[in-house]
């Protein structure tokens, strides 16, 4: 999530990339609540700090000031409920704003309306040539009966698949040398949870926008990318 005073001193270049992103934010909708997010708090704030030395001054005054006080308390008391539940609200519009701000791509990447567009720009090694037309991994992987995807999607759906036989050895070595290969880094692993908060999808940018790519629980959690 961009910092709000890097998008009010930069609001124009928002604009760029949400028009080179191609999608629906507006950013001066944003700023105008934000004013009025920020008069809102800088108004409670006054408010609580008008109760706190009411609060002070109570137990020295007399009794007629005494009345007084307690009069004015009452009045504040119920202004600032009113202006606290305005905040609220205006706070919880501006966050789900917030989390909609695009992030700014570099000057350098090319326009595109879909992966058509995607420019190369960097080639390393040397592509091999084949005299047969070579399979992709799926093929590769269903012809050795490295994987099952057919009892995969019906076990879990979409993108549910075994990994059996050699498919599930070769797996398991990856991970024994990743394990070797960064254990000699001095690396500490961590074996994470498979199923996180909504708000850590939040802190990742992987929510609100791609709510659609993820996993969600009963209990509106989700599972993580990796699980």
């Amino acid at each position: 999530m961009l910092d709000i005073k890097f998008i009010r001193e930069n609001a124009e270049l928002i604009k760029e990339a949400t028009r080179k992103k191609h999608l629906d934010f507006n950013v001066t909708e944003l700023l105008i609540l934000d004013k009025k997010r920020l008069q809102l708090l800088a108004g409670v704030e006054k408010m609580r700090a008008e109760q706190n030395r009411v609060s002070e001054e109570l137990p020295g005054a007399d009794t007629a000031r005494r009345a007084t006080l307690i009069e004015s308390m009452r009045t504040l008391k119920g202004a600032l409920q009113e202006d606290e539940a305005m905040l609220t609200g205006v706070t919880k519009d501006w966050q789900k704003l917030m989390l909609n701000v695009p992030n700014v791509p570099d000057v350098s990447v090319p326009e595109g309306a879909s992966e058509a567009d995607n420019q190369e720009v960097h080639i390393w090694g040397k592509k091999p040539k084949f005299d047969f037309q070579p399979k992709d991994h799926v093929e590769l992987m269903v012809d050795l009966r490295l994987v099952d995807f057919e009892r995969g999607a019906k076990a879990h759906g979409f993108r549910g698949y075994f990994l059996q036989g050699d498919g599930a050895e070769l797996s398991w070595a990856v991970w024994s040398y990743a394990r070797k290969f960064f254990g000699q880094k001095k690396f500490v692993p961590f074996i994470t949870p498979i199923i996180l908060k909504k708000e850590y999808f939040y802190g990742t940018g992987h929510l609100p926008r791609e709510a659609e790519d993820l996993f969600k629980t009963q209990d509106d959690d989700y599972l993580a990318g990796t699980a």
